[in-house]
């Protein structure tokens, strides 16, 4: 199971449901993540934009690095050492 880290997931799942899809029959949609950590936002995009899109060619990039770095999660904290943000992790 797919888990996250953060408290607004509600949030990310209301705006990806009002993003604006052209109506002239989309032949591929493209999402992207940067920060992606435990999955559970880009899950959330991918799983409403397949729903709103059944059969329409979708990619997903997800961008994160990994091997103990600094994080830093909210933007008003320190970065610090996340120890499970480890390569085993992205694995």
């Amino acid at each position: 199971m797919i888990q996250g880290d953060s408290v607004e997931y509600d949030k990310l799942a209301e705006w990806v449901k009002t993003l604006p899809i052209y109506s002239e029959s989309p032949s591929q949609i493209l999402t992207c993540e940067i920060g992606v950590r435990e999955g559970l936002g880009s899950q959330i995009i991918m799983d409403e934009i397949t729903r709103r899109l059944p059969g329409v060619r979708y990619k997903h990039i997800a961008i994160d690095p990994y091997g103990n770095l600094p994080y830093q999660h909210y933007d008003n904290s320190p970065g610090k050492q996340v120890f499970d943000y480890s390569d085993q992790m992205k694995d």
